[in-house]
């Protein structure tokens, strides 16, 4: 019988952190599941830490030479059996009920293709901070990726394997950006996410984890992620069946964003880790001026709760 989940983790030389990730996925109180590891070309003490994991839940895939998280990711994804596939990263530690609270939000809502989770944000050991952005419903979702503020970590994700394959996975060519991505891209389909307003991740951050290592082609590939959902939103108003003056709306909301996102992406630079905690970027002034706009307009809110097709709320 197929497990109900599949989380995948991808490792290139993760000696130090590997064990620690992988207890915390097998230490879940969400028992159905497969756990598929893929060592993309490791060159340290990876195999040998793989090697000693005694439990016929785990699978480990090779690739022969190192390819990236992207395609590792993608093959992971491709192999999977489970109905559901929950991202962990190697350096990365899933709380216990994790995928139980994840499980749960997508038998019960449809609609939904992607779940996430607050994030607690460590520093050799010591918890230093969080990512809790809230996203409760359809409105809340459309609007952050229209102004490309998605403060959802990839590491607590879980999605519906069957969407993922949909939209054929993440774009390879965007990484490591990779992610941010794939959310506009379910966004655009007409999906709906949710976050669970709970810390469930401890997300590590040190000097080597990809987006400190990349992250000037992080932030370019971002943009141009966020540049081409607004372009393809743009360009298909014709099939929300939008009168003209909700299109005109729709298009100075699409406007309004891309400015916005540009300028919130210039003061995220700025603010950068701030040594050890990512700044939020809600805190952008220009984000806020945008929020109030749609809480004050009835028609924004109303346009928000029909963009991309499936409204649920």
């Amino acid at each position: 019988m197929s497990p109900r989940v599949s989380v995948v983790l991808a490792v290139k030389d993760g000696e130090d952190y590997l064990a620690e990730a992988i207890g915390s996925v097998l230490g879940q109180t969400f028992r159905d599941f497969e756990l598929l590891v893929v060592d993309d070309g490791s060159r340290d003490g990876t195999p040998a830490v793989l090697a000693a994991i005694d439990d016929d839940r785990l699978r480990v895939l090779r690739n022969e030479t190192n390819l990236g998280e992207a395609p590792s990711r993608n093959r992971a994804v491709r192999e999977a059996r489970g109905e559901y596939v929950a991202i962990l990263d190697h350096d990365d530690v899933a709380l216990p009920e994790r995928l139980a609270r994840e499980v749960d939000v997508l038998d019960r809502e449809s609609a939904v293709a992607v779940v996430g989770t607050w994030t607690a944000l460590v520093v050799d050991g010591a918890r230093v901070g969080r990512v809790a952005q809230r996203i409760r419903t359809r409105v809340d979702f459309v609007h952050h990726c229209l102004v490309g503020d998605l403060q959802i970590p990839h590491s607590s994700t879980m999605f519906r394997r069957a969407a993922m394959l949909e939209l054929g996975g993440y774009d390879e060519s965007l990484m490591p950006s990779e992610d941010f991505d794939l959310l506009l891209r379910f966004c655009l389909a007409g999906y709906g996410a949710r976050v669970i307003d709970e810390e469930l991740v401890r997300y590590r951050l040190h000097e080597r984890q990809l987006s400190r290592v990349h992250e000037d082609r992080q932030r370019a590939n971002a943009a141009a992620a966020h540049e081409r959902f607004l372009r393809e939103l743009a360009g298909d108003l014709h099939r929300l069946g939008l009168s003209v003056e909700e299109e005109k709306e729709v298009q100075a909301l699409v406007e309004a964003s891309r400015r916005h996102a540009a300028r919130a992406r210039a003061w995220h630079r700025l603010a950068g880790f701030g040594g050890v905690v990512v700044r939020p970027l809600a805190r952008h002034p220009a984000l806020a001026r945008l929020r109030a706009s749609a809480r004050r307009r009835p028609l924004a809110r109303r346009i928000y709760a029909r963009l991309l097709g499936r409204d649920d709320g």
